[in-house]
């Protein structure tokens, strides 16, 4: 079971956890439109990601768009810091999501993007505007990281959205690197039991990039019809770990 050391920044000046899975958090830290806080670029910038999101993002962009695909791709938990500007433009629609009314205020307000929107939206239960296989990928950055000191079950409840709306890929960008224990506990508390919460028809092919033990690492991960075949033992995640 993971036991999650909680950094300084975390924390108030009483020493308890900071409510980071409270809506008043993030508005109280987005309402101070010039603070380091309320404009903070978690993890990568999208230049950094591009290496590793441009093949998915061109197989995706160069394919045909099906009828029940509502959107090429979904930010989840995307601050006032969204990689969906930087995305290539594409004819399919983008959606940015957050927990924080405030953000998303802000971010409509200074959207010069056609066809991206950005919604007030909890993203532990997406069904009220996400059917099942709705987008063509669905990514997050921080927002799992920012969650698991307030709630592991809430972490799974996300994770496990973004896989159900997914149609083809569900990136996550992380601190748990899964060379680490803590990473390892990660995995098997959170990013399994996700995974496996979709219908028995799918299987994940999980392309792991990790960087030094201390960088975030990125979990590009594949959803695809699942096959049975020799070798792999109807195994429904298969993991390949790469440097980058």
């Amino acid at each position: 079971m993971m036991h999650h050391d909680e950094s300084e920044s975390t924390k108030d000046t009483s020493g308890k956890v900071s409510g980071y899975g409270t809506k008043q958090y993030w508005d109280k830290r987005y309402s101070k439109p010039d603070s380091s806080d309320s404009q903070h670029e978690w993890y990568f910038t999208y230049q950094e990601l591009e290496p590793i999101l441009k093949p998915c993002l061109t197989t995706l962009f160069e394919s045909r768009w099906v009828d029940d695909v509502k959107y090429g791709v979904v930010e989840i938990g995307c601050g006032t810091q969204p990689l969906l500007p930087s995305i290539p433009s594409s004819d399919s629609p983008l959606l940015g999501l957050d927990y924080s009314p405030v953000c998303i205020k802000a971010l409509s307000k200074s959207n010069k993007k056609k066809l991206t929107t950005y919604k007030t939206q909890d993203c532990r239960d997406l069904t009220n505007i996400l059917p099942s296989c709705s987008a063509h990928m669905v990514i997050e950055k921080g927002t799992l990281d920012a969650m698991i000191v307030d709630s592991i079950p809430n972490c799974v409840s996300i994770l496990s959205e973004m896989c159900r709306v997914s149609s083809k890929y569900v990136v996550v960008v992380t601190h748990f690197n899964i060379n680490t224990e803590e990473g390892e506990d990660w995995v098997s508390d959170v990013f399994y039991p996700a995974l496996e919460s979709v219908e028995e028809e799918f299987m994940w092919l999980v392309k792991c990039h990790t960087g030094g033990e201390d960088g975030p690492v990125v979990y590009v991960c594949e959803k695809k019809t699942r096959r049975i075949t020799r070798g792999n033992g109807g195994k429904r995640i298969q993991i390949e770990i790469l440097e980058h």
